[in-house]
């Protein structure tokens, strides 16, 4: 098939349902955030009446958090900048393929939270969703596993169902799942940052 893929998300689909373009840029935005916090928390305070002697762990955090929350920011940014590179180059230049769903799987866990507080029937819990897709690429049976921000029915991915995969021909191994990436209209995951 050479058939083209699809437009390339937008940055805002990207941080939605791609998982590592979203943690990257909550962690640029967290670290900077950070950096500045640390460094405005540690100033002294003008009107205190004593002043007290910081230790000098405390000294160094101060003087180093802004260095390091730009530098981590940084980190942070490139692998956003690489991501988002990488996706586009997919999209513009991939093929659609047809893959086979093989498993769903769901991991379901419990929140921790105070015992005292919650009821035996109403206990938070944090899912996390994972598919296995079997496709053929120039003969060869390969075999993906994927992380979903949603659960796999949200994106129509049903156990021994098909579904269409975007993939480089100079990265077979690495194909991305084209429903994950399509906009759907009104519906949105995750708030902006957290």
């Amino acid at each position: 098939m050479n058939e083209t893929a699809a437009p390339v998300p937008t940055l805002l689909a990207l941080y939605e349902r791609d998982l590592t373009f979203g943690r990257a840029a909550k962690v640029a935005v967290f670290a900077l955030m950070a950096g500045f916090g640390l460094h405005w928390a540690g100033q002294p305070n003008a009107s205190a009446v004593v002043e007290v002697e910081r230790p000098p762990v405390e000294d160094i955090i101060v003087q180093w958090a802004i260095p390091g929350g730009i530098g981590i920011s940084a980190i942070a940014l490139l692998i956003v900048g690489w991501r988002y590179l990488w996706i586009k180059k997919v999209f513009q230049n991939g093929v659609i393929i047809q893959g086979l769903v093989e498993d769903v799987d769901v991991y379901t866990r419990e929140v921790s939270s105070d015992s005292a507080t919650r009821s035996a029937f109403n206990r938070p819990t944090i899912s996390s969703y994972y598919v296995m897709i079997r496709y053929v690429w120039q003969g060869t049976d390969k075999t993906i596993r994927r992380k979903l921000v949603l659960s796999p029915s949200f994106f129509k991915m049903y156990k021994g169902k098909e579904t269409e995969l975007i993939l480089l021909e100079s990265a077979p191994g690495r194909p991305l799942i084209r429903a994950v990436y399509l906009e759907t209209p009104g519906v949105r995951k995750r708030r902006f940052f957290w």
